[in-house]
């Protein structure tokens, strides 16, 4: 599957017609990922009766399909305390989903004695699976009003909506990790709970020391905080009506709430996470007046230029200001060489210049070579992951061997919150905006800049480069207005070739 858009609700009276118009737009939002056929289940009247909706083609045969049923849409589904359901998979990945629902069956089965809580046999189904997935969890006849999620190398976010300000905005998660032998983590969301992650470069903390042998030293004991379990309170106390919308990225979810949380893999504890604000707008994932989203976003390139070096290229003093990399500057100016990791469609950096911003030798790799090729990296290594969605499995694959290496991480990503930009050390985030087009345009050319940025923030200790840093600074500035200057002249073009 390409992507998965489950909704709950607490203290939220919702008709099925909502319910649907919810879940089809968020899949519709989906859209550009590419897929061949589409489905929805919402719980019916009767205990254990589901309304299941599937078919082939896109969301709007789905929508016809629903509308030409004989379900009653004015309805609000109920939540029975016995029902004759057992157990609901939904599934965003390529393996049988039907076996993973048959498999949580035979392990509560399996325990008629001591009946496992719904996270407890959840963390038992995933040591059993291997691979990547995301998968959500719900079973309405032995655990009425629960859900699970549960995910492993694909990403998975929660979006929540709420009228009130929240006085407590976190809650206790349960994970499943490396202390259990699953690999993968998992989240039992009661209604209402959910957690939430810090996701901005510039919020890091502090680096750790550097040692001898490298260039990172393991912070010493847990990293982890720990919480006393909370209920999603209001100002006034009560708890209040709240939504949940869960999806593999942002733009699914923005049309509801800006409120985002995200999942990771290997969690082995309860963690306390900070509340994160996606900064998506949903005009900038509609056509407006263009005829597709690849045109749309060809024209928007002078824009994500600027976006990409706002508040960090000061033209007037020609400075450079990453506040993603100030506090590894100096670790990654002593690093033994530098290494480029990218996949396709990542553009190779401008090796040229970033070469004669530095001494020590600067080389770039395919992220898939990594580990077909067991490339050697060392602990006083800087390396370099360039994706636009931060989410590319090889360059993921590839950050996981580099840092079991020791090496410092860096990443150039235009998602916040994406797996690269969670897992590295540090990192700069493009800022171009979503890019919902399959061929890269928008993100592609400020992917060249990123590095260039770097690179010249890390070559002001070099005074006998001065000039030439000047001269690819002035340069910068100009590039906008030039590449606006290029696309204004598309009409003589397009009349050219209608000729």
């Amino acid at each position: 599957m390409c992507g998965i858009f489950p909704y709950c609700s607490f203290l939220q009276e919702k008709d099925r017609k909502t319910i649907c118009e919810t879940l089809g737009n968020g899949l519709a939002c989906q859209e550009y990922r590419g897929y061949d056929s589409a489905g929805i289940g919402i719980d019916g009247d009767r205990p254990g009766e589901m309304f299941i909706f599937k078919g082939v083609g896109k969301v709007a045969g789905l929508r016809k399909k629903i509308a030409g049923s004989n379900v009653d849409t004015s309805k609000t589904p109920r939540f029975p305390s016995h029902t004759l359901a057992e157990f609901t998979v939904v599934h965003n990945g390529i393996t049988d989903t039907e076996a993973v629902a048959i498999l949580s069956k035979y392990i509560y089965d399996s325990h008629p004695d001591k009946r496992p809580s719904f996270t407890e046999l959840v963390k038992t189904v995933l040591k059993e699976l291997e691979g990547s997935f995301a998968f959500i969890f719900n079973s309405s006849h032995y655990y009425p009003n629960e859900m699970v999620t549960a995910l492993r190398g694909s990403p998975l976010l929660f979006g929540v909506k709420t009228e009130k300000k929240l006085k407590v905005d976190f809650v206790d998660v349960e994970f499943s990790g490396r202390d259990s032998d699953a690999k993968s983590s998992s989240t039992r969301t009661s209604w209402p709970s959910s957690h939430l992650i810090r996701t901005d470069y510039s919020q890091r903390p502090p680096p750790p020391a550097a040692s001898a042998g490298g260039l990172l030293v393991s912070p010493a004991g847990p990293s982890m905080l720990r919480t006393q379990p909370r209920a999603f309170m209001s100002e006034g106390g009560p708890p209040q009506p709240i939504e949940f919308f869960v999806a593999p990225d942002a733009p699914a979810i923005i049309e509801h709430t800006k409120r985002v949380l995200y999942l990771e893999d290997d969690d082995s504890r309860t963690s306390l996470r900070a509340s994160c604000t996606s900064t998506i707008e949903l005009a900038e994932i509609m056509k407006g007046k263009f005829d597709h989203f690849m045109q749309k976003e060809i024209y928007e390139q002078p824009e994500s230029f600027v976006n990409t070096m706002r508040g960090r290229v000061n033209f007037d003093h020609r400075v450079i200001t990453l506040g993603g990399l100030r506090a590894y500057v100096n670790i990654i100016r002593r690093g033994r060489r530098i290494v480029f990791a990218r996949a396709e469609p990542a553009i190779t950096p401008p090796l040229s210049c970033v070469r004669s911003m530095r001494s020590s030798p600067v080389s770039v790799e395919l992220a898939s070579d990594f580990l077909d090729g067991k490339t050697s990296i060392f602990r006083d290594d800087v390396c370099v992951f360039v994706s636009q969605s931060g989410e590319t499995a090889d360059t993921i694959l590839a950050l996981r061997y580099c840092l079991g290496r020791g090496a410092l991480c860096v990443g150039v990503v235009n998602t916040v919150g994406s797996t690269i930009s969670r897992e590295t050390h540090c990192g700069v985030h493009i800022n171009a905006g979503p890019e919902i087009g399959v061929a890269s345009t928008k993100a592609y050319t400020p992917q060249y800049i990123a590095p260039l940025m770097v690179a010249l923030q890390l070559s002001e200790d070099r005074i006998s480069l001065t000039e030439h840093r000047n001269q690819i600074i002035e340069g910068l500035h100009a590039l906008p207005v030039q590449i606006k200057r290029v696309l204004e002249g598309d009409k003589p073009v397009d009349a050219d070739l209608e000729g």
